[in-house]
């Protein structure tokens, strides 16, 4: 069941889960549980759930400056603000 996130990059980034770790199918064998657990992480986030301290910003900066496509772009730029600080003075 999907948690219902108000923030479409968060939604994306959560979209890009597995099945079964978004509780669609449940004998989905997922492939990559990492993959899976920094986008559920990172989502979280995104939407405003959870507290991450600045090395996890920059560690999740840079395993996704390789990704491609919308959801990766926005939320890398999510992160530079987090880094910088901007993210907490909004």
């Amino acid at each position: 069941m999907a948690p219902g996130y108000t923030s479409p990059t968060a939604q994306r980034v959560y979209d890009k889960m597995c099945n079964y770790h978004r509780g669609i199918i449940a004998n989905h064998r997922c492939r990559n549980p990492a993959a899976c657990a920094r986008a559920g992480r990172l989502a979280a986030w995104l939407e405003g759930l959870t507290e991450e301290d600045e090395e996890w910003f920059r560690q999740m900066r840079i395993y996704y400056a390789s990704h491609g496509g919308e959801p990766w772009i926005e939320a890398c730029l999510s992160l530079d603000f987090a880094i910088s600080g901007v993210r907490e003075m909004v």
